[in-house]
């Protein structure tokens, strides 16, 4: 059993159970803390491809689609918002208990958060406009916006997953099951 599929490589372990790999990663509890964060960030990037395009697809004057439309980037903005939310306060302090020597590229990392946040807020502040006025400049403003927010979004998380979540895999199995019960808290 050696095909890497998308969340690791199935292995045989000693005890004939069939364990994911990743990242040497062999623990379930780690496992799953990883492709959790890494499923996050593929939802993220799906749908912040796809939102450019579907904005752009909307007529001018079609008010009710563009309510739809634009309601559903201020719910990605908000989600956006969130998981950055908890991976700062939950996973940041759980990634410097075992890695202090990283604190340097965290704080990189959260300087991109807050970059990535203030163009969250713009476009809130641009959906909100289409949805009281959907016309032509209010749609190409927001169209403009999400392009730019997917491109240093997904600069962003490429350097997060290979900084960040890739240290996941030093924690300990309780500190992954602290980070899952604090992430759901939060």
């Amino acid at each position: 059993m050696s095909a890497k599929g998308e969340y690791g490589t199935p292995v045989k372990t000693p005890d004939g159970t069939v364990a994911l790999v990743e990242n040497g990663v062999t623990d379930e509890a780690s496992y799953r803390q990883l492709v959790t964060g890494k499923a996050v960030h593929e939802a993220l990037r799906h749908e912040f491809a796809r939102l450019p395009i579907t904005v752009k697809a909307v007529a001018d004057g079609n008010d009710a689609r563009a309510a739809i439309v634009g309601g559903h980037v201020v719910l990605m903005a908000a989600i956006f918002d969130a998981h950055h939310d908890a991976e700062e306060s939950v996973l940041r302090p759980a990634v410097l208990s075992v890695r202090p020597d990283l604190a340097s590229t965290l704080d990189a990392v959260e300087a991109d958060h807050d970059g990535l946040a203030r163009q969250a807020d713009q476009l809130r502040g641009l959906a909100g406009a289409w949805m009281s006025e959907s016309g032509h400049q209010e749609r190409a403003a927001l169209h403009t916006a999400l392009i730019a927010f997917e491109r240093a979004l997904l600069h962003h998380l490429a350097v997060e997953e290979q900084s960040v979540l890739a240290q996941a895999t030093e924690l300990s199995a309780s500190d992954v099951a602290d980070v899952g019960r604090r992430s759901r808290a939060h």
